[in-house]
């Protein structure tokens, strides 16, 4: 089972992956138990409550990565539209892009349609703006 997943993973683009992206392959409980057996493995990091992230190891210290070079903002980003969510940067971030100095230091979005989710990483967390 662990190696089927493994392979449908390598199909889909990007580095989100989500437990219904295997729903064809067995029943949910057996999909569960293989995702988890993945995360304990270190080939699959769990960062929502149905949502996974492709991973590699860091070569210095043999660490999970996330396997994206946009790190964990990205892969939150990411996630949020695999999951359906319609969201747009957040106000800091905006005005970063315009050129103003300040620098947002966390990963920020505001959340326009559907329910956001918890979403962490080793110690970074996604938050969610809210209209003012």
């Amino acid at each position: 089972m662990e190696d089927l997943i493994l392979d449908r993973t390598q199909l889909i683009s990007g580095c989100v992956v989500l437990s219904t992206d295997f729903a064809d392959i067995a029943e949910d409980r057996l999909i569960r138990s293989a995702l988890e057996s993945l995360v304990k493995n270190k080939k699959l990091a769990q960062i929502g409550e149905v949502v996974f992230a492709k991973v590699r190891l860091n070569r210095i210290t043999g660490d999970v990565m996330l396997d994206s070079d946009g790190g964990f903002d990205y892969v939150a980003k990411e996630a949020l539209t695999r999951l359906g969510i319609t969201w747009e940067s957040s106000s800091a971030e905006n005005a970063y892009r315009r050129g103003e100095k300040h620098v947002p230091a966390r990963c920020v979005v505001r959340v326009l349609k559907g329910d956001p989710p918890s979403l962490s990483f080793k110690g970074h967390r996604l938050l969610y703006e809210s209209w003012l």
